[in-house]
């Protein structure tokens, strides 16, 4: 249960990365590309709800890394 839920924090997590990287690229061009809005179309508690899930991943992994 441990490696399972190790790996699937991982993955979540190298996303999250990767989507906030997105999102600073879109700062930095005068865009929004927030995947997490774009894909909650408004819906702000859906929003959050995922982001939620990503910290949660973000720090299942730390705490399993140690």
């Amino acid at each position: 249960m441990k490696n399972a839920l190790y790996s699937i924090s991982f993955i979540l997590t190298c996303i999250g990365s990767i989507l906030w990287g997105v999102v600073a690229l879109g700062g930095f061009l005068g865009k929004n590309f927030n995947v997490f809005a774009i894909l909650s179309k408004g819906n702000s508690t859906l929003e959050y709800s995922i982001y939620g899930i990503f910290g949660l991943a973000g720090i299942v992994y730390v705490w399993f890394s140690t």
